[in-house]
């Protein structure tokens, strides 16, 4: 119980590491106040460009992924007696994207975490991310809009998830 609660906190401190914030405190702007306000790359990629919005989507999409797979290793490492280190997966996931979601730092006012849910994804079912990050794609192509790209793929993703399994 007690790596479970470990677990837990280091991936919600994992997750609330607010790489918009910081990516906008280098170039000089508070993040906060500017375009829609949020830390999340896509805000980042709108008011500072690509140049500081794709490094932060990929801090973002790793501190999920990276707290996933850490999480299954401790598992898998510490209690190999356990059927199932997944769900330490599960609960770093869930974590790491509320830190990302309230981050202790901001006054708990953070990202929407799409970016950290990707990376969570990946590091537990990569061939449904796939599919997921593909239907994405497809959205955004015919769209053009990041948030309707975002919510076709969540939408899709439990389809892809219980065909799957």
């Amino acid at each position: 119980m007690l790596t479970c609660a470990v677990v837990a906190i280091a991936s919600y401190l994992l997750g609330s590491i607010p790489a918009g914030y910081l990516a906008g405190q280098i170039a000089g702007i508070d993040i906060t106040k500017t375009g829609s306000g949020n830390i999340g790359a896509t805000n980042v990629t709108r008011v500072l460009g690509k140049r500081y919005g794709y490094p932060v989507f990929a801090v973002d999409f790793l501190k999920g992924f990276g707290a996933v797979r850490i999480s299954i290793l401790i598992a898998t490492r510490l209690r190999p007696q356990w059927n199932s280190p997944e769900m330490f997966g599960i609960i770093a996931a869930i974590c790491s994207v509320i830190g990302h979601s309230f981050p202790v730092w901001l006054k708990f006012r953070g990202g929407k975490g799409v970016a950290t849910s990707a990376g969570a994804l990946f590091g537990l079912m990569p061939i449904g991310a796939l599919i997921g990050a593909a239907i994405w794609i497809l959205i955004f192509w015919l769209t053009g809009y990041v948030s309707v790209a975002s919510v076709a793929a969540v939408i899709a993703l439990p389809l892809v998830i219980l065909i799957m399994t």
